[in-house]
């Protein structure tokens, strides 16, 4: 059902089944999967494509004006992938280029007056708590959880099975399957989260010794690294481990530890 106080353009693709609230805006080029729900007062602009079984809050706006000075006249869309919830005055900028589109994947949950910036990837099952900026061109992995009124900088990666306390910021990379907690720290391995993937003890060692070879070795990273490749690893999470940081973004890998405050 359309609301009536709806503005709908001649070219966007609706399904039949879904649902539009009062006074929001589907513009031109816009495509929906079937039993989506788009809350009162929205605005999903321009090339944005959302698959199905999504719910897009109130006051929402995706699609709008990349946020990065880097920019192309020939703007990437937005793709918002099925099954995911998008709650209140959440923003999500287009892409700064066709060939960098603003991505969210499946299943992913972000929660009230969360911006994405321009060409972000968000991977699957992502979870992106109240007031949080993800930067232009960052990278967020699958199954990570970041905590409230967080700071992705721009371009930084953040791996898979990553969590992230609430109220910090990342300037740097964040290696799989570890907790981040304060600013440009980390504090030690995500074991919640290891578990919740279901991964055998033996895997959890495994990453668990890595873990340590990063972050208790006093070395130079092209040392450790040379170490950790002359080294069998049997399980593909710890080679992704590493494969991660051995491939940094221009921002470097985060190597600060921290204790949990009392």
């Amino acid at each position: 059902m359309i609301h009536p106080t709806a503005i709908v353009a001649t070219s966007a693709k609706l399904p039949s089944d879904i649902e539009v609230g009062p006074y929001s805006l589907i513009a031109d080029n816009v495509e929906f999967g079937a039993r989506c729900r788009v809350g009162s007062r929205s605005a999903i602009l321009n090339n944005t494509i959302i698959k199905e079984n999504c719910t897009i809050g109130p006051g929402t706006v995706i699609g709008s004006q990349p946020d990065s000075f880097n920019s192309h006249s020939d703007l990437g869309g937005v793709s918002v992938g099925a099954n995911t919830t998008i709650r209140e005055f959440v923003v999500v900028y287009q892409g700064i280029d066709r060939l960098s589109p603003t991505t969210i994947g499946n299943d992913s949950y972000l929660m009230a007056r969360t911006l994405v910036g321009s060409s972000a990837r968000l991977g699957q099952s992502t979870i992106i708590a109240n007031n949080c900026s993800i930067g232009a061109q960052s990278i967020i992995e699958d199954h990570v959880f970041i905590g409230g009124s967080c700071v992705i900088k721009p371009n930084v990666r953040i791996g898979t099975q990553v969590m992230m306390r609430g109220q910090n910021a990342m300037s740097l990379d964040v290696p799989p399957f570890l907790t981040a907690y304060g600013n440009d720290r980390i504090l030690g391995l995500n074991i919640v989260g290891l578990r919740r993937a279901a991964l055998p003890p033996a895997a959890r060692r495994e990453i668990k010794q890595a873990f340590s070879a990063l972050y208790h070795e006093s070395q130079p990273l092209s040392e450790i690294l040379a170490s950790a490749r002359r080294r069998v690893w049997t399980y593909p999470q710890t080679k992704a481990f590493w494969d991660f940081v051995a491939t940094p973004s221009p921002c470097g890998i985060c190597q600060k530890l921290t204790r949990e405050e009392p």
